[in-house]
């Protein structure tokens, strides 16, 4: 830990030109997104079961929408689950990075309690944009979990395979 330098540029200041913190938050990401090399779009997201445990983990963002960030997430996850159970969570972004005038920054960006509105959507058509777990060599069990029965074909298990985790502010 002796190796670490901490002089990060204006850690505890935050320009705030709007009222909205999803506009900071965008102009934040933005910028990490800029100048990052590491993965701008990793968060941590907690969560906590029916018997209280806490439980964090990281997961990508895969969009930002106007009103709420959206993860994919397997519907038969821990996470989903326990969201499913106690309707509450918070998310963190970690940024550090060079900036355009050579100034280490380091902010974090932490959303609370995000779930008291979250929705959890299926959507069909996505899934395209994640790899085929079954061309994989993933095991992957075809049971709609919420009325736990088998499913009739693969598409009815694409479509269930996946949730968007929207996180509405």
């Amino acid at each position: 830990m002796n190796n670490v330098k901490e002089e990060f540029s204006d850690l505890a200041y935050i320009d705030v030109k709007s009222e909205n913190p999803y506009d900071l938050f965008k102009e934040w990401y933005k910028e990490a997104c800029l100048f990052s090399t590491a993965m701008p779009n990793a968060l941590c997201l907690a969560t906590v079961s029916k018997d209280m445990q806490v439980s964090a983990r990281h997961l990508v963002l895969r969009r930002i929408e106007d009103d709420g960030f959206v993860i994919y997430t397997d519907n038969r996850s821990r996470k989903t689950r326990e969201l499913e159970e106690v309707p509450t969570a918070a998310m963190c972004f970690l940024w550090a990075y060079l900036n355009d005038k050579g100034q280490r920054v380091a902010r974090q960006h932490r959303i609370q309690n995000c779930s008291q509105s979250h929705r959890v959507l299926l959507r069909e058509g996505h899934a395209d944009r994640r790899q085929d777990p079954v061309r994989e060599g993933r095991s992957v069990m075809p049971v709609d979990v919420q009325e736990n029965r088998r499913l009739r074909n693969y598409n009815d298990m694409q479509t269930q395979i996946t949730l968007f985790l929207c996180f509405f502010l």
